[in-house]
């Protein structure tokens, strides 16, 4: 795939995929999304989506098994692979681990972020 192919390519694919990232990353139950948030942070990514479509995608990914609830706030994802506060425990140990140089415990780092998609919530945590 051309890595310079812009993201309107695949806004349906995307728009899918983005939603469930969201909702792992950033929601639990304390701090749910609505559906106008949620096209909101599809609109930030260059996805073009309506507050019907997101329902739709929404729905789609609760029939495909994940664990979406909708709150009194909004919807927000039940269970997930880490919490923020697991994803700084592990940036703390790989920055204070002996036996790397500096440089590449922060590459290590900066692959991780990638990995768990968790780039814009780590940054505004201040890991």
């Amino acid at each position: 795939m051309n890595s310079g192919m812009a993201i309107s390519t695949y806004p349906k694919r995307l728009g899918i995929l983005a939603t469930a990232l969201i909702l792992q990353t950033y929601s639990d139950e304390t701090r749910p999304f609505t559906q106008n948030m949620l096209v909101g942070w599809l609109a930030d990514f260059g996805i073009a989506c309506d507050r019907k479509t997101m329902g739709r995608n929404l729905s789609l990914l609760k029939r495909f098994g994940y664990p979406i609830r909708k709150g009194v706030g909004g919807y927000y994802m039940e269970s997930k692979r880490f919490t923020a506060e697991e994803c700084r425990f592990v940036f703390q140990a790989v920055r204070g681990a002996p036996g790397k140089a500096e440089e590449e415990k922060e590459d290590i780092c900066r692959r991780l972020l990638r990995s768990l998609s968790q780039l814009e919530l780590i940054r505004r945590e201040d890991v």
